[in-house]
Parts: structure tokens; sequence; C-alpha cells
């Protein structure tokens, strides 16, 4: 999966995790100062950079990418980075949500290996076997990208008043 994908993904999935945990949708691309929002950034950002392993600049990039301010830069990066160390131990949902994110990208990735390695050791002579499976799920996925654009494109039409 692309890596910036990714990060979106997480983005978005701490957006909806951090209901549970603080009763607030928080946006880590809100350019705010508030303490939920900048220890749930500072996650984000820690998980770029760990996990995908983004540069600072890469990470400085994708946020001013999603309306973050210009001062927002490499060293702000650098300083929540160093900062998630202090957050984890003192609110421990942090880690708990680290821990369910980390969880779902790893199983991501090891679906996505089982599946390459199975298809590696797989006789040739049985690929016709196996395309109408794949078929299938491109066609379903395609499905699904076309019923989410036309959704979005409903909702964007402008209404005409009588």
């Amino acid at each position: 999966m692309n890596p910036k994908y990714k990060a979106q993904l997480w983005a978005r999935e701490i957006k909806r995790l951090s209901f549970h945990y603080c009763g607030e949708n928080v946006d880590v691309y809100n350019p705010t100062r508030r303490r939920s929002v900048i220890q749930y950034r500072s996650l984000h950002i820690y998980m770029c950079r760990k996990i995908l392993n983004f540069s600072l600049y890469q990470i400085r990039d994708l946020y001013k990418a999603n309306g973050m301010t210009k001062t927002f830069h490499h060293a702000s990066v650098l300083h929540s980075l160093n900062m998630f160390e202090l957050y984890k131990e003192y609110e421990p949902s942090i880690m708990e949500m680290y821990y369910i994110m980390l969880r779902g990208h790893r199983a991501e990735e090891n679906t996505l290996n089982d599946i390459i390695t199975k298809i590696n050791f797989i006789n040739p002579n049985y690929y016709s076997e196996m395309i109408n499976g794949i078929n299938y799920a491109f066609d379903l996925t395609v499905s699904d990208i076309k019923r989410k654009c036309n959704d979005i494109q409903s909702k964007n039409k402008p209404v005409k008043i009588k």
C-alpha cells in the first residue's frame, strides 16, 4: 500500500478512535495547540517516522498538504517526535491506540505477504485457475470505487430551488 495513503488512513483512524478515548474526534491536521490534538498528532507523526520511514521533510509536506500552517516545518516534526515519549508516559490511551493501529497495519502486511508467497509457490500451469478469483476481487474493488465516486458526485450537485 502507498505509504502516503497509509498515513492518511492512520489520521482517519485516529480521528475515529479518539472519540472513544477523549470524547472528541481529533483531527491531527488541525493547526490547534489543544493538548488532545498535539498528543494524537505526535502519535501520528511517530508512526509515520518509525513504521513508514518517512523523513522529517516528508512528514512536514504531508501535514502542509492537509492544511497545517506555514509555520509547521521539520523542526516542528522533530519536536513532536521527541515529545511522544513524554505523552505516552502521561496518557496511556496513546499507547493503547498505537497498538490497535499497529496490529491493523501488521495484519494487512501479513495478509499481503501471505498472498504473494502463495502466488510465487503456485505452479504456472494453475494460473488460469486463480485468475477468475482475482478478476472477481478486482471487479468488486472497481465497483466499490465507482460507487464512492458517484456518492461524492451526488452530494456535490447543486440543489435547484424553485
